[in-house]
């Protein structure tokens, strides 16, 4: 009985601090990016990242999902998962690589022009083909996104993450560790009030990256039972204070 009582002190004490929290600040998006770089780590992640959702939907840019074969380009590509778009010439220079005022390319290995970038899942991934600026605009509501990112080597660059609430700037350099031709990367984006979009922006003309099996959806909540232990949690607080 002792410890059962010391516990929902805790849990009671933990709750509070929570809502304390969340009405003086207001947190930013939450990222996480898997670690060490690499395909067994981005795996695992993906995969730790789809069993905490209710429901997602995952595009993988394949001709058997209705995308065209790879090579094909186009400013925008709208998908079940949102829309992705580029914007050439946005970098700190004003300039942008050869290829990019093409628009977004759906590539493969066999049509793709630069070296590290492939497809995690299938034959097919989206490449930002060096545009200057990459953004990803929800299809609906909400909260938690992950894809796969390769040979993403922007020094200096900044992803910006809009939700519901406001927009977030975040450093890539300190977001990713290793930013040499060939990486490969898992990244989660979530936040409670709800994603919007984001943004990639490049600080030089020869930056990009290629992004594969892009999943969007929501948080799961907790459970019934989960629920009712926190109540009864902070019943026996209350009762314990009366008793004093």
């Amino acid at each position: 009985m002792t410890s059962f009582t010391r516990i929902s002190l805790c849990a009671a004490a933990a709750v509070g601090a929570l809502m304390l929290g969340s009405a003086a600040v207001q947190a930013a998006p939450t990222i996480t990016v898997s670690t060490p770089q690499g395909i067994g780590a981005a795996s695992a992640a993906e995969t730790a990242f789809l069993g905490g959702l209710s429901s997602h939907t995952t595009v993988s840019f394949e001709t058997s999902e209705g995308f065209a074969a790879a090579k094909s380009y186009s400013p925008s590509v709208a998908t079940a998962v949102g829309t992705f778009s580029s914007v050439a010439g946005t970098d700190n220079s004003g300039a942008c690589a050869p290829n990019c005022n093409a628009g977004l390319a759906l590539l493969s290995a066999g049509t793709s022009p630069f070296v590290g970038r492939f497809a995690t899942n299938g034959t097919q991934w989206l490449d930002d083909n060096d545009s200057t600026n990459f953004g990803w605009t929800a299809a609906g509501s909400v909260d938690s996104i992950g894809f796969y990112i390769t040979d993403v080597n922007d020094q200096g660059g900044n992803l910006e993450i809009k939700t519901t609430t406001g927009t977030s700037t975040f450093d890539l350099t300190n977001l990713l560790s290793s930013q040499s031709s060939g990486t490969v990367y898992y990244i989660t984006i979530s936040d409670a009030s709800g994603l919007l979009g984001f943004n990639i922006l490049a600080n030089a003309p020869h930056d990009g990256f290629g992004i594969d099996n892009f999943s969007a959806g929501t948080a799961a909540v907790p459970e019934p039972a989960t629920v009712a232990l926190l109540g009864s949690a902070l019943v026996g607080f209350g009762f314990i204070r009366r008793r004093r």
